[in-house]
């Protein structure tokens, strides 16, 4: 043994004792929040939230506006005893920089699922290939050509997931919900050029469009959110005078604020929320959303048993009447069959991945079809160097 355990032992002991009081110190800040948010009216926060909104010095956080009491913990409804759900996820194969061809993949998963007494389920995927310059390019402020990677070829996934979830709900019979993995808000895209905003925002806007007139509700699911948006709205609320730095008029206020830097809004809705009930339902701040016009997305937090999620819709989903409960009720009834998550997600996320093997067989496909015309696929020496071992 290379440690001497014996002279580290006292340490160990008194790290086990200062976690051991953190953990008290935590759970009692996360008690004090949460009387907060149970003692704050509605009309309160939001004066709070939309005096903050109007501050000249822009926050780096997101806060949340409160469209019903923000202490708000509502049951499940009885989910519809026949309903659809139909889910959408992606994939892709990246760009390969050492490759002279340039091209990338995107997989699209989707799962129909119907409960009820005739249940049945659907699972396809569709798989694109994009090569051409204008597939593969966007044209930017300048007149440079971006390649679609990174940042842009995610942004590009989302779009293919909105479409092709619509193009797989529409002729369902409802009751039909559409769901997809990930959020609905392109946070990334507030600051991007217009053209960009154009090429990836603007369709999914127009598909959202589409959902509307289907009369078709569309709703993201996200599994462990890291969101703080109402836990920002509570330092808001307690540190009117500077929230960004807490320097709030009273001690107390000050350390509670403090410590809603680090919390995150799940911590927040444990204790609030019950196996199955819903919070109220907030509005985002984000500056994009300026964008999103009538589809504005507006979440609430959902204790699903195993875990809060966030689920977000545009809000003509929310203010349809009768559609907040559904959405409530069957994603509830989809984490219970799921085990704590939605099967339909499951099924389409493994629709949609693309797996190492398949990767190297479009690779192989690809280079068999050079060969036959007579050409050949050179890929980088650094490349070749991964592929050959040196010893």
């Amino acid at each position: 043994m290379s440690i001497d355990i014996l002279s580290i032992e006292k340490e160990i002991e008194a790290l086990a004792e200062h976690i051991q009081r953190a953990s008290l110190d935590r759970s009692s800040l996360i008690g004090a929040v949460r009387e907060v948010l149970v003692g704050v009216g509605q009309e309160e926060m939001q004066d709070a939230v939309l005096r903050f909104q109007e501050r000249q010095e822009r926050a780096p956080w997101l806060v949340a506006l409160p469209m019903q009491p923000p202490d708000t913990a509502i049951p499940s409804p009885a989910p519809p005893p026949d309903y659809t759900v139909v889910a959408s996820d992606g994939s892709f194969i990246p760009p390969d920089r050492h490759s002279p061809v340039h091209f990338f993949l995107l997989n699209m998963g989707q799962a129909t699922m119907h409960y009820g007494a005739e249940a049945y389920a659907d699972l396809s995927s569709c798989a694109q290939l994009y090569f051409r310059q204008s597939e593969t390019h966007i044209r930017d402020e300048n007149g440079f050509d971006m390649p679609i990677e990174g940042n842009l070829l995610s942004w590009k996934m989302a779009v293919e997931e909105v479409a092709f979830l619509l193009d797989n709900a529409l002729g369902l019979d409802p009751p039909l919900l559409a769901v997809r993995d990930g959020s609905l808000i392109f946070w990334g895209l507030q600051g991007e050029s217009k053209e960009i905003q154009k090429e990836f925002l603007f369709p999914v806007l127009r598909t959202l469009d589409r959902f509307k007139e289907a009369g078709i509700p569309i709703v993201s699911y996200i599994s462990y959110p890291g969101s703080r948006d109402v836990c920002n709205s509570l330092r808001v609320l307690l540190c009117p005078e500077d929230p960004l730095r807490c320097q709030c008029s009273s001690e107390k206020n000050r350390g509670l604020c403090d410590f809603l830097r680090s919390m995150v809004d799940r911590t927040l809705f444990q204790g609030i929320l019950n196996s199955g009930e819903r919070s109220a339902v907030f509005s985002s701040s984000s500056g994009v959303l300026d964008l999103y016009g009538e589809h504005r997305i507006q979440f609430f937090y959902l204790h699903v048993g195993s875990e809060i999620a966030r689920v977000e819709a545009p809000r003509w989903v929310f203010e349809t009447e009768g559609w907040l409960d559904f959405v409530h009720s069957v994603l509830v009834d989809q984490a219970r069959r799921g085990n704590g998550y939605p099967p339909a997600l499951m099924e389409a996320h493994e629709q949609a991945v693309v797996s190492m093997e398949e990767r190297r067989m479009v690779m192989q496909l690809l280079e068999s079809r050079l060969q036959a015309t007579g050409m050949s696929l050179e890929r980088s020496y650094k490349d070749r160097s991964k592929r050959i071992r040196g010893v």
